[in-house]
């Protein structure tokens, strides 16, 4: 049987690898590197009478030169962490556990899980994430479940909370069934968002902690028990009525200037209050003396100036940050917040003596926010910060950088500085405050973020960083002003291990771009990345590199860089995309001379190959190649490194795998989603192939002689993550007679229609059908709970003998709609059965469909749709035309079996 089994890539989008996995949510460390972009590679999901499980995936790359020896996987409810269980995987000797259900769990704990580590010969490394959770518990536990997942390398070191990023999944479908209610509807179908709050700064390349965050999306709403969301709604005060058992409440981005102990006193259960952006200048923290299980408390970007202290032994992040206090807002009282992990302040002045209380707390973060600083010139104020492993540092925007304070850091791992603008008078200002705070061992990370510079001081910086025990230095969104010339710059041995310059504005006009290429292509380091930058080339360094990782993820770069290029002699991974490379015959020769090279990434290109006779020729060792959001068509299988076993090639323009193409032997994975595949290639040339990924193609039959040759395939994605059940209900429509179907017929049709035009087919289409006594399956009465989203589709499709679609622009937006379309299309009843009725409710037009729903651009040239007319005069004429599509005889049947006419 194929199905979802939880091995490396076998749910959509699982096939990651480390580099193409981010800018959106970053996940680095000082011993990972690895930079992830688009949704995580999350999730399956499936729900028995007793157990909901999940399975979430996800990929990191470990450091070449000191890789993690263990990789700490946390899995416990968000709001319980009475009840948290660990488990470490050791990457280093890559054992791993199935995290497969073959039969209906029988455990009666609330939380199960399993942790899967797959190492790969490229230095990929593949996590799976296995959850269970007792559907009776979770109803008892909360009205709504949310599981907390932390990954955490060690040793650990955790970025300050205001730059983390949060990723939520939607599961509105099991949440309705988890309170017992009717079977899920809408479009929230396992949705996946990332929260639209932008954090302060941009969190780090090499980041000190990844926190994740699986489970029901917190659904902020009056109507929750668990989450309301009062945010960005003109209040003045604090709203009455809110519910007793509130967990989290936001009430960020309003106008509140007070909070009494009245408005929050009756919430015992309250752990999470987001007060920031609002009006308050004084705040009395006794108020939530009743508030014992309050964990997190954001009060940033306030007015306030003074505060009552009060210990709420609870609190776990404290953001006080962005305020109008004078001094530290520390009070003796803060002492005795022995479990607070991380502190957000304010200061015009420092006092060496401010962070006494807290300097025994074991802190893994502080912010400090020093935008209203202000100390008389020639004088020099001094703070002493202890006991936490990151500090991250803003400044004021607009005023040149100067720190009149003399700032301990002995322990600190992770230093983050915020708005620095340099000119060459006042580099050394920067130099100083650095040589102060690098004079430890322990700081390896260093990050600039929002930096106007000239090149001649970046350049002093790099310098004066060069021979300092720093291994990873990150530069994001920088200007460089003034002139660009060359400087002198000793590459002497350095412990820097990874550069990263992300988003660079030149504000200068005319310089010579070599100075620019060649201090960078020189450098002694193992890792560097230059992303989403203006450079149009890069040299090629004159003697043999030390580079193993490179990334020019969104530059100008074409088809002439590192052409006869034989210094990269180290390089294992080459990262291309989002450039503007268009020959792959090109791309080929350019690697010839990388004997490392394991790892290529030229995706979100414009690659072509027109299949003439040449020979390409590829670097030997290339493992992983990723030619995915090209132009290719099916001449590309001519030309491929020989050694594959992993080849991405979603979205490009395949419509079939031509028999002569190159042998890949070992090629373990294929992704060829999002073409025009109308069949599934055999495996004669990939003999080794055990994952496929076909999805969004036009492919309705395997062939036997697919069957015969794939032996080896372990997982298939067919369009979504339930090809098994698409398998049997194919073979069940090839083997049952179109007579035999309708007499188990229970509807006469199903519906498929965006949740967003809910209202139409409630008020003009049920109506208007149901009076003629034509029965209709509808996802939110007919779907049985506690089987899957998917097999409740398929089962409502086999049963009808028809299937409406209701076509419209949010049509087009919904993904579960297009897969309802994709079943029915694929005529799961009977070969040659004409099924579908196409209702046009809104104009589509043609250029707004995206390219991967190339069935519904085809059905909407290829047949007839009905248009619903906007003149009521027409509707009967309308109406007739659909009830014509039922004039014929059935035989239908009820759930019970009882037979109607």
């Amino acid at each position: 049987m194929m199905g979802i089994f939880l091995n490396h890539s076998s749910v959509q989008n699982f096939t990651r690898i480390c580099p193409d996995i981010t800018s959106e949510f970053q996940m680095c460390s000082s011993c990972l590197v690895c930079e992830s972009k688009g949704n995580m590679d999350f999730i399956s999901q499936e729900q028995t009478p007793k157990v909901l499980i999940m399975r979430g995936s996800m990929e990191v790359k470990a450091n070449d030169l000191s890789p993690c020896r263990h990789f700490n996987f946390t899995v416990a409810p968000a709001v319980d962490h009475s009840e948290e269980y660990n488990i470490t995987c050791n990457l280093k000797t890559g054992t791993r556990t199935s995290a497969m259900m073959e039969e209906e769990p029988t455990t009666e704990k609330s939380i199960d899980h399993t942790c899967g580590i797959m190492n790969h010969s490229h230095n990929c490394v593949h996590i799976s994430l296995h959850l269970e959770m007792d559907v009776k518990r979770a109803k008892q536990r909360l009205p709504s479940t949310q599981v907390k997942v932390v990954l955490s390398p060690i040793p650990e070191l955790e970025v300050p909370s205001p730059t983390h990023q949060r990723v939520y999944t939607d599961l509105d479908a099991y949440q309705d069934a988890l309170k017992n209610s009717d079977s899920p509807s809408g479009d929230s179908r396992f949705n996946i968002m990332t929260k639209d709050k932008e954090p302060i700064v941009r969190s780090f390349h090499f980041v000190c902690m990844i926190t994740l965050i699986f489970g029901t999306i917190i659904q902020f709403s009056a109507e929750s028990e668990f989450a309301v969301n009062e945010s960005n709604k003109g209040l003045a005060h604090v709203p009455k009525g809110l519910p007793p058992k509130t967990i989290v409440l936001d009430m960020s981005q309003n106008y509140i200037s007070e909070l009494h102990l009245s408005d929050i006193s009756f919430l015992s259960g309250l752990r999470v209050l987001r007060l920031s952006h609002n009006r308050l200048q004084y705040l009395d923290i006794s108020i939530f003396k009743f508030n014992q299980d309050l964990e997190y408390l954001d009060l940033s970007h306030n007015q306030l100036q003074k505060l009552s202290c009060h210990a709420v032994t609870s609190l776990k992040h404290l953001d006080l940050s962005f305020n109008d206090f004078d001094a530290l807002p520390i009070c003796e009282e803060f002492g005795n917040l022995t479990q607070l992990t991380f502190l957000g302040l304010s200061a015009k002045h420092l006092q060496q003596l401010d962070l006494l209380p807290v300097a025994h707390l074991h802190l893994t973060g502080i912010l400090l926010e020093l935008e209203g600083y202000y100390v008389k010139e020639h004088e020099t104020e001094s703070l002493q910060i202890l006991n936490t492993k990151t500090l991250h540092l803003v400044f004021h925007p607009n005023n040149f950088f100067s720190v009149q304070a003399n700032i301990s850091v002995s322990n600190v791992g992770c230093l983050q500085l915020s708005n620095i603008r340099l000119k060459d008078e006042n580099c050394h200002v920067l130099i100083t405050f650095l040589s102060e705070l690098t004079r430890g061992p322990n700081l390896l990370n260093i990050t600039f973020n929002h930096v106007e510079t000239t090149w001649k001081c970046l350049v002093r910086v790099f310098q004066f960083l060069w021979p300092k025990p720093v291994e990873y230095l990150n530069i994001y969104n920088a200007t460089i002003v003034e002139k660009i010339d060359k400087e002198d710059f000793t590459y002497s041995e350095t412990s820097l291990k990874g550069l990263k310059i992300e988003h660079i504005t030149n504000k200068v006009f005319l310089f010579s771009q070599t100075v620019l290429y060649t201090l960078l292509s020189e450098m002694n380091i193992m890792m560097l990345t230059i992303s989403d930058t203006p450079f149009i080339h890069m040299l090629c360094p004159q003697a043999p590199s030390t580079f193993k990782f490179l990334n020019f993820t969104q530059n100008v770069f074409t088809d002439s860089i590192f052409q006869e290029c034989s210094t990269l002699v180290r390089l294992e991974t080459l990262i291309l995309q989002k450039n503007e490379l268009k020959d792959l015959f090109k791309v080929g020769l350019m690697t010839k001379d990388m004997p490392s090279l394991e790892m290529l990434d030229v995706s979100w290109n414009s690659l072509e190959y027109d299949g003439r006779n040449r020979n390409c020729t590829w670097a030997e060792h290339i493992e992983v190649l990723n030619l995915s959001s090209n132009i290719l068509t099916d001449s590309v299988f001519r030309c491929l490194p020989p050694r594959l076993r992993v080849l991405d090639l979603h979205s490009n323009r395949i419509t079939s795998i031509p028999e002569n193409v190159i042998r890949l032997e070992v090629l373990q994975e294929l992704n060829v989603a999002s073409n025009s595949l109308a069949h599934l290639p055999g495996c004669d040339s990939f003999s080794s192939l055990s994952v496929l990924i076909i999805d969004y193609n036009s492919i309705s039959n395997p062939s036997a002689h697919f069957f015969q040759s794939c032996q080896k395939i372990r997982s298939i994605n067919a369009g979504i993550r339930m090809g098994g059940q698409w398998t049997q209900t194919r073979h069940r429509a090839r083997n049952t007679s179109l007579h035999e179907l309708q007499r188990t017929l229970q509807f006469h049709a199903f519906i498929s229609y965006s949740e967003h035009d809910s209202a139409w087919v409630k008020n003009e289409l049920l109506p208007n059908l149901e009076k003629e006594d034509i029965r209709i399956c509808l996802h939110e009465r007919n779907f049985v709970p506690g089987k899957s989203i998917v097999e409740n589709i398929i089962n409502c499709i086999e049963k009808s003998y028809k299937s409406i679609f209701v076509l419209s622009p949010n049509f087009v937006q919904s993904e579960w709609c297009h897969y309802e379309l994709y079943f029915a299309h694929h005529n799961l009843f009977h070969e040659g059965s004409n099924n579908l009725i196409l209702i046009l409710l809104d104009p589509i037009p043609q250029n707004s469909i995206p390219s991967k729903y190339h069935k519904l651009k085809a059905l909407m040239a290829q047949r007839t749709y009905l248009e619903w007319p906007k003149e009521k005069s027409k509707h009967g004429l309308f109406w007739a035309n659909i009830r014509a599509a039922f004039n014929v005889k059935l035989t239908l049947t009820t759930e019970n079996n009882d037979v109607k006419t």
